[in-house]
């Protein structure tokens, strides 16, 4: 049973107790690959440069084509991301480690002559094979890096041979040159093992939306909040219809909506219009009066896109009336 799963539920005292044979039907472990998947898909689409783009369940979990500047080839990036630190370590005898290596392969068949990577990211350590281990003792997956960046490869070609791979997969292993085999099977598969788990990997994401608040616009706090938007776009992308694509101009978008706020009109009207108003930069009092209206009104905390051009300390003014709960202002308004 997984160290999940739960056996009584309810009052402490007297609990309901879950059948036996229904235990292991708690899908705990599914769900928490699936929410990893998610996570890891917002983290590529909030690293994306301006050309590239993002695919979701196109190929493999999510696709990256990276346009880079100046080179003739784009790049085709397609990442597996599994969360499965419970399940142990990962081998050269892991199913899932030998179909990340056929799917690679399959990838370049079909695109020859392009540059097509797989990156397998996991929660999991890289472990050291109990079974047709290599001969010099080094872990298959460390050995895997060592080659790729030049190390000898004939160990390595061999553990391959012992593995139940396609006949295709098998013909290249045994009858590439080395270099080949280095280049179009070692440097095109990264073995990313070890990878923070969903709760670092959304904390990760949501920071690096609070460095890009000055970009945004935003308060820090809104664009913390502004990554559960993007978590919804993702999903919405990937149960969505083809190409089911993602771009930098995507996230512009899904932010600016995100961090912005909507203010009804009555009130942006009427306080804009006021002669005061069109006089210049707002002041720190200008700001106060529209932070009751909006606290009325029962609006956000932040007006950031509304006067990008007040002083921050008429911007900080306006955050500590906001830091104030409604009913307290209220009480303090009638003298309570």
């Amino acid at each position: 049973m997984s160290s999940d799963s739960v056996y009584n539920f309810g009052d402490p005292l007297q609990p309901w107790r879950v059948p036996p044979e229904d235990i292991a039907r708690q899908a705990t472990a599914p769900l928490r690959g699936y929410i990893y998947q998610i996570h890891a898909s917002a983290a590529a689409w909030l690293s994306l440069r301006p050309r590239d783009e993002l695919y979701l369940e196109v190929a493999e979990d999510f696709t990256e084509i990276l346009r880079n500047s100046g080179a003739l080839d784009d790049i085709l990036s397609a990442t597996q991301a599994k969360d499965t630190r419970e399940s142990g370590a990962v081998t050269l005898n892991s199913p899932d480690v030998l179909a990340a290596i056929e799917s690679l392969f399959r990838l370049r068949v079909n695109n020859p002559g392009r540059v097509v990577r797989l990156v397998f990211l996991t929660t999991s350590p890289a472990g050291k094979e109990r079974k047709d281990a290599l001969p010099s003792g080094t872990a298959g997956l460390v050995a895997w890096g060592e080659a790729a960046k030049g190390g000898d490869v004939g160990e390595l070609r061999a553990a391959l041979l012992k593995r139940t791979l396609s006949e295709a997969l098998k013909i290249f292993v045994r009858d590439s040159s080395d270099e080949q085999f280095r280049d179009e099977l070692l440097r095109s598969v990264i073995f990313a093992c070890g990878a923070p788990d969903w709760r670092e990997l959304e904390a990760s994401n949501r920071q690096t939306l609070i460095d890009m608040c000055d970009e945004l616009q935003s308060t820090a706090d809104m664009a913390h909040r502004a990554y559960d938007a993007v978590i919804c776009a993702v999903i919405a992308c990937a149960l969505g219809p083809g190409p089911r694509r993602l771009n930098r101009d995507n996230l512009k978008s899904c932010l600016e909506r995100a961090t912005s706020i909507a203010v009804p009109s009555r009130i942006a009207v009427s306080f804009l219009s006021q002669p005061s108003r069109t006089k210049g930069a707002l002041s720190g009092d200008d700001l106060r009066v529209l932070a009751e209206s909006l606290i009325e009104a029962g609006m956000p905390p932040s007006v950031d896109l509304l006067f990008p051009e007040a002083k921050r300390e008429a911007r900080e003014a306006l955050m500590r009336v906001f830091a104030v709960e409604p009913r307290l202002t209220e009480m303090v308004a009638d003298g309570a």
